[in-house]
């Protein structure tokens, strides 16, 4: 029985109260109204939590960690290991290595923070 049903149910009842005039009556289907809107509406915010920590599952498998940085194969992108990791944003890194460097060396947009890799001549 879903949210739309017990609406029409206290509906009903309503109106049945409505002819008996019973304001107590009254008062209780009030309240019972109140309650099933609250567990609609707190249903309603359970499952969008449910879904986007869903959605967070399905991006976190897609994440390899590399050195400082998290590595996306599907479109060949770097994000900011410590922006990830403390507020869950990912935030492009971008490579600024130098050709003479051993070493990967990402700069992050959202930190501004180097970020650099342990991982010398790194196959990404």
């Amino acid at each position: 029985m879903g949210y739309s049903d017990w609406k029409e149910l206290i509906k009903d009842a309503k109106n049945f109260a409505t002819g008996a005039n019973d304001l107590q009556l009254r008062s209780v289907l009030l309240d019972l109204q109140d309650a099933m809107f609250n567990l609609s509406s707190e249903n309603f915010d359970l499952r969008n939590r449910i879904n986007e920590l869903e959605n967070q599952q399905i991006l976190e498998s897609e994440l390899e960690y590399k050195g400082s940085v998290y590595y996306r194969k599907k479109d060949n992108r770097y994000f900011c290991g410590m922006c990830w990791e403390t507020d869950k944003i990912l935030s492009s890194a971008l490579d600024r290595s130098g050709l003479e460097h051993e070493n990967k060396t990402f700069w992050c947009e959202v930190c501004k923070r180097p970020r650099h890799t342990e991982i010398p001549n790194m196959d990404m």
